[in-house]
């Protein structure tokens, strides 16, 4: 019998109107329970059936999923320096949160599930199929991937780079970090352009989770990330019209 996992709520505390959450209505909102006591979702223990074993695609979402937190935490970070808007200097520190939290779950689970915590560095972040990420074409489907070396100009495209992973691409996501601590422009609208393509990527893996995880502990992650980055990002592009008119 598989334990429960617990994924904490990252409520606002930040001065703006209360952020809109849309409420998914996948396979993991069966699964999982929203503790609003506790302010967390949790995956029943007692009385459900064992999970079954983890897959490749479990691995691979591990693999992509810790990198692309920790871009995530490494934006914010500089947001705690460079934030103008007091709600992105709200902000940034939830988004740590939040995402530290879940890349020691993700680890702890590719452990105990594979044997090693060992993920790659976010300089090289393995590519989900079926993920976009900003700078690429439309993604295929895992099945029409062709490899680095079949794609003319592929392998010169900035932050672009073949891996030994499911896709068969990895992406430096240092870039948008870097891009962030050198930008001259209005920090929080180049913050706001950057994080919210980000989470759309984090919401498409996620979903492909969704799909083809079948671990309950993955699907109740997937869920919840949805949840609070759709709301992040509601939130952020409401902030840009009214900031960057």
């Amino acid at each position: 019998m598989q334990p429960a996992a617990t994924i904490p709520s990252t409520a606002s505390s930040r001065p703006s109107a209360a952020r809109p959450h849309r409420i998914g209505l996948g396979r993991a909102s069966l699964l999982a329970i929203v503790a609003l006591g506790a302010g967390a979702i949790s995956v029943p223990a007692l009385g459900a059936s064992p999970s079954p074993g983890p897959s490749d695609f479990d691995r691979a979402f591990i693999d992509m999923m810790v990198p692309h937190h920790e871009s995530a935490v490494a934006m914010a970070q500089v947001a705690l320096a460079r934030g103008e808007h007091p709600e992105i200097l709200a902000l940034a520190p939830e988004i740590i949160k939040a995402q530290e939290y879940e890349i020691a779950q993700l680890r702890t689970w590719r452990m105990e599930w594979f044997g090693d915590d060992a993920t790659p560095p976010l300089t090289a972040m393995p590519v989900l199929p079926g993920v976009e990420m900003p700078g690429m074409s439309p993604a295929p489907t895992m099945s029409e991937m062709p490899t680095m070396s079949e794609m003319p100009g592929m392998s010169e495209m900035p932050g672009m780079s073949e891996s030994p992973g499911m896709g068969g691409m990895s992406m430096d996501m240092s870039r948008d970090v870097q891009r962030l601590w050198t930008t001259t422009e209005p920090f929080d609208r180049e913050f706001i352009d950057a994080m919210v393509p980000h989470h759309r990527s984090a919401i498409r893996a996620a979903e492909l989770a969704l799909e083809q995880s079948q671990r309950t502990e993955i699907l109740a992650l997937a869920q919840a990330i949805i949840d609070s980055q759709q709301g992040e990002i509601d939130e952020m592009q409401a902030w840009r019209a009214a900031w960057y008119p």
